[in-house]
C-alpha cells in the first residue's frame, strides 16, 4: 500500500487526492515552516515514507558543473548509467568486461617489468622466504568504472577527432550538459518510481549563456519532462527568460512574492474605468492581458527588475519632456538603464528650443495655441532649460534667447490685472483671462511661468549674460535679415 494512502480524501471536485501542505512565514526575519498531510484543515504530520517521495535536484547559482562532471565519486552521469545497468540486470556483463580489461592491463610489459623490479628488491631485503608480490587492479566495481565515463563535445562518429575535453568547454556548455544529465536522471527515476514527485531547482540558468542559448534552454525545459509529478523552478535576472514565461508561471520576488497572473484575477468588481465610463469586463481584462504579454518583450521585461519606472502618455510626450535631457544626464552619471539615449535626447531638446525661440515675435508676444498658454512664460520652459544646460543649437546666440525671453516678460507682466490685490498671479495669457486656462489649472500651477527664469542658475560670465544684446530670430527677419526657413510646423 502506498505510504500516502492514509492521507487520502475526497476533494471539492469529487476526486480522490492525497495532499501534503508545506507553508512558510517570516517572523522577525526568521523563516517558520510547517508541514501537514490531508485536507485543507489537516494537522497530521506526514510520515517519513511519504516525505521520501518528494525529491529535488538543486543547481546553485555559482555551480561548477565542470568539476561535478569530472568528479570520479558520486558522479551524476555515472549514477544514471549505473542505474540503467542495474535495471537491465547487466552487472555481470560489465564486471566480466572489467575483469578482462584488468587482466590485459596486468599482462602489459611495463606492468610486468615493474612487478619484477619490486620482487627483486624485496628478495635482496628479506633474503629468505617467499615474499614476492603480485599486482592486481583493486577496484573492479561497476560504480567506480562508470564514474570515469565523461561526455565531450562535439560528437563525431565519422572522423578521428575525439572532441573537446570538459575543461576545454565553456562554463555555459558544461552547465547545459549537466542540466541535460539531471533531466535524464529524473526521467529514469519516474519510470522506476511513478509515485515520486521530482522538482528541479535551477538558480540563474542564464549564467555563461548568450541570449539565444537562453531561449533554447527555456524551450527545452518547457517540454523536457511532461510527467505530472515533476516541476521546474527557475530564479533569474534575465529579461530574455522572463519575456518568454507566461504570466501564470511568473513570480516576482521583491521583499514579498507576487504571482503576476493574480494582477488579472477578480478585477471586475473594482469597476476600473477606461475609455470614459467604460469599465473592465472579464473579456476586456483577458484582452489587455494578452496585449501586455506581447508588449513585454526582451527590452521591456527589464521592468520586472527595475526599482522604478517613468510613464508618459505617448511618443510625443516622451520627446517633449522638458526635463528629460537633465534626467537622462543623471541616469548616465549613475549608470542607469536608458542613458544610451542621452545624445539623441539632447539633440531633440535643442531642436525644440530652436522652434520655441522662433515663436517669439518682435513685440515679445507668441501664438495663442496649446494648453500651456495660461502658464505664460512657462510655455518656454524647454527654451530656458536648453540655455541652462548649454543645449542651444550652434546658430543660436545665447544672448538672443536672453533678449527674447526678456521681451516676453516685459510684455506679459506689464499687462493690467495680471496680479490680484494680494499680488498673486491670475490665470491668463495677458492679464486676467480665466477661460483661457484648463479646468485642472489653479493659482499654484500658473507659477510654472517661473521656469523661464532657469538661466538665473548660470554665472554672470556665461555667454547667456556676458554676450551683448542681439536681435532674436523674428526681430532679425523683420529687420530684413535672411534667417532661412523652418518647416517644423
Amino acid at each position: 500500500m502506498p505510504p500516502y494512502k492514509s492521507y487520502e480524501f475526497i476533494d471539492t471536485d469529487n476526486i480522490l487526492r492525497a495532499r501534503v501542505h508545506l507553508t512558510f512565514s517570516l517572523n522577525n526575519g526568521r523563516v517558520i515552516s510547517s508541514i501537514s498531510a490531508g485536507g485543507e484543515k489537516a494537522e497530521t504530520r506526514p510520515d517519513p515514507n511519504t516525505l521520501s517521495l518528494f525529491r529535488h535536484y538543486y543547481l546553485e547559482p555559482l555551480r561548477d558543473s565542470t568539476r561535478k562532471l569530472l568528479s570520479t565519486k558520486d558522479n551524476l552521469l555515472g549514477k544514471v548509467i549505473a542505474r540503467k545497468i542495474k535495471k537491465a540486470n547487466a552487472e555481470d556483463t560489465y564486471k566480466n568486461i572489467i575483469i578482462d580489461a584488468n587482466n590485459e592491463l596486468l599482462k602489459q610489459k611495463e606492468v610486468t617489468e615493474t612487478n619484477v623490479g619490486i620482487n627483486k628488491n624485496l628478495a635482496n631485503i628479506l633474503k629468505d622466504g617467499d615474499n614476492a608480490v603480485a599486482l592486481k587492479i583493486e577496484q573492479d566495481k561497476v560504480d567506480y568504472i562508470v564514474n570515469v565515463i565523461k561526455p565531450f563535445l562535439p560528437k563525431d562518429n565519422d572522423g578521428d577527432f575525439e572532441g573537446f575535453k570538459l575543461w576545454q568547454n565553456s562554463l555555459g556548455y558544461n552547465n547545459l550538459i549537466y542540466i541535460a544529465t539531471v533531466l535524464s536522471d529524473i526521467k529514469d527515476c519516474h519510470k522506476d518510481d511513478p509515485d515520486a514527485i521530482y522538482v528541479l531547482l535551477i538558480e540563474e540558468p542564464e549564467a555563461h549563456l548568450h541570449p539565444q542559448l537562453q531561449v533554447n534552454l527555456y524551450n527545452f525545459l518547457l517540454n523536457a519532462d511532461d510527467d505530472d509529478n515533476s516541476q521546474v523552478f527557475i530564479t533569474t535576472h534575465s529579461p530574455t527568460l522572463t519575456s518568454r514565461v507566461p504570466f501564470q508561471n511568473l513570480i516576482l520576488l521583491n521583499g514579498n512574492a507576487y504571482l503576476i497572473n493574480n494582477c488579472f484575477e477578480d478585477r471586475v468588481k473594482e469597476r476600473i474605468a477606461y475609455d470614459g465610463d467604460t469599465h473592465f469586463t472579464d473579456r476586456s481584462i483577458l484582452k489587455f492581458k494578452k496585449m501586455l504579454s506581447r508588449y513585454l518583450d526582451v527590452t521591456r521585461s527589464q521592468l520586472f527588475f527595475a526599482k522604478g519606472c517613468l510613464l508618459v502618455e505617448g511618443i510625443s510626450e516622451a520627446l517633449m519632456m522638458n526635463k528629460f535631457s537633465e534626467l537622462v544626464g543623471v541616469m548616465q552619471k549613475h549608470g542607469l538603464e536608458g542613458a544610451d539615449f542621452l545624445s539623441q535626447q539632447q539633440k531633440r531638446h535643442g531642436r525644440l528650443a530652436e522652434q520655441l525661440e522662433r515663436m517669439i515675435s518682435p513685440e515679445g508676444s507668441y501664438p495663442i495655441i496649446g494648453r500651456s498658454i495660461a502658464y505664460r512664460l512657462g510655455s518656454f520652459h524647454a527654451l530656458a532649460d536648453a540655455a541652462l544646460l548649454h543645449l542651444l543649437p550652434a546658430e543660436i546666440n545665447p544672448a538672443q534667447v536672453r533678449c527674447a525671453l526678456t521681451a516676453v516678460m516685459i510684455r506679459q507682466f506689464k499687462q493690467p490685472h495680471t496680479f490680484d490685490a494680494n499680488g498673486w498671479l491670475r490665470v491668463g495669457y495677458a492679464g486676467s483671462q480665466i477661460n483661457m486656462g484648463e479646468e485642472y489649472i489653479n493659482t499654484g500651477s500658473i507659477y510654472l511661468c517661473m521656469s523661464a527664469f532657469l538661466a538665473l542658475g548660470l554665472p554672470e560670465t556665461d555667454a547667456f549674460w556676458a554676450n551683448p544684446s542681439v536681435d532674436w530670430t523674428a526681430l532679425k527677419a523683420w529687420h530684413g535679415v535672411d534667417v532661412g526657413s523652418d518647416h517644423a510646423i
